[in-house]
């Protein structure tokens, strides 16, 4: 009888895989999920993957976990980390961008706190842009990209109401 019921448990294990892996929303959040295969990595898998983990989670209020793990301070540690990465930073970004995507369609973030997140990936992506031109980020880089960082976490935290 306990064979049976293991293997019942492993049948319905193997069809809750095959959903997610047929449904492209909950795929892409996935793929986040076991964060970069990267080199130094550990600020991003901080930053973004253990971002997108706990909203899945949903042990915390969204607004929460972005302010204590999206907040300008760890993004500017997590610019300046990733001159040092080694690996496809650009495959990793793509799964991140998916992933917020996809909790954003799938109704775990609000649109407001989707839009902070995206001005955030806009500097990321235009971090990521400027290491793959030159090999680093200058000082002005890091500040321009804080620039958009800083702008769209006021503006968030003033329309959500956050202190």
């Amino acid at each position: 009888m306990s064979v049976e019921k293991g293997e019942l448990l492993i049948g319905g294990r193997i069809a809750v895989l095959r959903r997610v892996m047929s449904e492209k929303l909950l795929w892409d959040v996935v793929c986040a999920f076991r964060g970069p295969d990267l080199k130094y990595g550990d600020m991003l898998k901080q930053v973004l993957t253990n971002t997108i983990r706990e909203i899945v989670m949903g042990g915390d209020r969204i607004e929460d976990i972005i302010k204590s793990r999206m907040s300008p301070g760890y993004i500017e540690t997590m610019l300046e980390d990733m001159q040092i990465v080694e690996g496809d930073l650009g495959h990793y970004f793509v799964h991140i961008n998916d992933a917020f995507r996809a909790l954003y369609r799938l109704g775990l973030i609000d649109k407001d706190t989707y839009k902070y997140i995206d001005h955030l990936l806009n500097a990321i992506d235009l971090a990521l842009f400027r290491i793959e031109d030159t090999g680093k980020l200058t000082d002005d880089d890091i500040e321009e990209c804080m620039d958009i960082v800083r702008s769209a976490f006021k503006e968030w935290k003033e329309v959500k109401g956050i202190e």
